[in-house]
C-alpha cells in the first residue's frame, strides 16, 4: 500500500467547491463493510485479497464481478476507471447472488457525481515509486455521467527491477429513467522496460555468498512489455419487484515481449550459468457476460429471492514457442553480466537468438 499520498482537486468552477466525486474523500477504513478485504483508491484493508482468500485464489478460480455481473478476467481491470474492490466472503456474502467458497471479488467502477470534478493524485510509496493518476467526473445534466481517467506508474520493486505503465480508460452512464442504468466502460494499460528479477537454483543446497540488496543484476534487455484492456457494457433495471441486470465483457491481456531470467548450479561462490527464458506474443482473451432475471418475494417477516441466471465464456489463449539461452558462467549480484565472449554474440544478439529459437547455435 502507498504510505505517502498527496491529492489536488481542481473542481470546476472553483477550487472550494464541494464535489461527491474527489479522490480526497476516499477513505478505505471507513468504506469497509467488514476486515475480509477492500480497496479504494490506492488504498487497501483486510485480511484478504483477490489472489488470496481462505489459501485460494478468487480470481484464478473465476468469480470475479463487475458492479455484481459476471465477468471472466483475462487482464486486471485498469485501476484508473475502479473506484474500490470488495472481497466478499463469508458472512459478507450472504444474499449475494450465486456466492463461492473461494470468495467473489467485485469491482465497482467511478462514477460522477452532481458536480464537475478533476481529480489528481500523486503518490509515492515502496522504494520511491511513484505514481500519477487523473480522473475528470463530468455530469451532463441529472441522467449522464462520464469518467475521463490516465495513470503514469513507475514501479520499484525490492529486487532493484523496475517497471513503467500506462493506464488509461473512460465510463459513461445513461440513466433514460427512473430505475435504469445503462453503462459502457473501456480501460486498459500498456507496460514496457518490465525488469525481471532472476531465479536462483543452488548447486547441492549450498548457500551462496550474500548479494547487495536492491541492485538489479539481470540483463537489461531482458524485459516484459505489453498491453492489456477489459471493455463492456452492463444494464440494470428495477421494474417493480422484478431486478434485471445483464453485462457483456470483453478482456484482452499480451505480452509482445516474454524474458525471464534465472541461474542453475550457483555454488558457495556464487558462480552459476546463466539462462535468459524469451518468447513473443503470448496473448489471453476472454468474452464473457451474464443475464440475471430476480424477483424480491416478501411474506410477513421472511423475505425470498426467486433468480434465474445464464451466463457464458468463450476464452482463447496463445502461448509456448518459448526458447532458452545459455549465457555461459556468471556471478549473482553482478550487474547486467554480458554473455560469454567466447561466443561473439553481443546482448542484442542474444535476445534475437533467443526470441527466434536459434540458441542451439551458442
Amino acid at each position: 500500500m502507498k504510505r505517502l499520498a498527496w491529492g489536488l482537486v481542481l473542481a470546476a468552477g472553483g477550487w472550494q467547491v464541494p464535489a461527491a466525486a474527489q479522490r480526497t474523500t476516499e477513505n478505505t477504513v471507513r468504506e469497509a463493510e467488514d476486515g475480509f478485504g477492500k480497496s479504494v483508491g490506492s488504498e487497501s484493508i483486510g485480511i484478504y485479497a483477490s489472489g488470496e482468500v481462505r489459501g485460494f485464489s478468487a480470481t484464478e478460480a473465476g468469480n470475479n464481478r463487475i458492479e455484481g455481473i459476471y465477468w471472466d478476467r483475462a487482464a486486471t481491470l485498469s485501476s484508473v476507471i475502479t473506484r474500490e474492490t470488495t472481497t466478499r466472503v463469508g458472512l459478507s456474502a450472504f444474499g449475494y447472488p450465486l456466492p463461492a467458497p473461494t470468495g467473489i471479488i467485485d469491482h465497482e467502477m467511478r462514477r460522477a457525481g452532481p458536480k464537475p470534478v478533476v481529480s489528481v493524485q500523486v503518490n509515492s510509496g515502496d522504494y520511491l515509486g511513484t505514481d500519477l493518476v487523473v480522473d475528470a467526473a463530468i455530469p451532463i445534466g441529472d441522467r449522464i455521467g462520464i469518467n475521463l481517467d490516465a495513470g503514469l506508474y513507475d514501479d520499484q520493486y525490492v529486487s532493484g527491477a523496475s517497471g513503467r505503465f500506462l493506464s488509461y480508460g473512460g465510463i459513461a452512464r445513461l440513466r433514460p429513467v427512473d430505475g435504469v442504468e445503462l453503462t459502457g466502460f473501456y480501460g486498459g494499460y500498456s507496460f514496457a522496460d518490465e525488469e525481471q528479477a532472476p531465479t536462483i537454483f543452488t548447486a547441492d543446497g549450498r548457500v551462496p555468498q550474500p548479494i547487495v540488496r536492491r541492485r538489479f543484476f539481470g540483463q537489461d534487455w531482458a524485459d516484459w512489455a505489453g498491453q492489456a484492456f477489459n471493455y463492456g457494457a452492463l444494464a440494470k433495471a428495477t421494474l417493480g419487484r422484478w431486478q434485471v441486470a445483464a453485462g457483456a465483457f470483453r478482456s484482452r491481456f499480451a505480452r509482445d515481449e516474454y524474458h525471464t531470467a534465472f541461474y542453475r548450479g550457483v555454488d558457495a561462490n556464487g558462480v552459476g550459468r546463466s539462462f535468459v527464458l524469451a518468447g513473443e506474443d503470448q496473448t489471453t482473451a476472454s468474452t464473457s457476460g451474464e443475464l440475471r432475471l430476480s424477483r424480491l418475494i416478501e411474506d410477513g417477516p421472511r423475505r425470498h429471492r426467486l433468480l434465474v441466471s445464464v451466463r457464458a465464456r468463450d476464452v482463447a489463449a496463445r502461448y509456448g514457442g518459448l526458447a532458452t539461452a545459455d549465457l555461459g558462467l556468471a556471478t549473482i549480484g553482478v550487474p547486467d553480466p554480458p554473455p560469454p565472449t567466447n561466443t561473439g554474440i553481443r546482448p542484442a544478439d542474444a535476445r534475437r537468438c533467443a526470441a527466434d529459437q536459434l540458441c542451439g547455435r551458442l
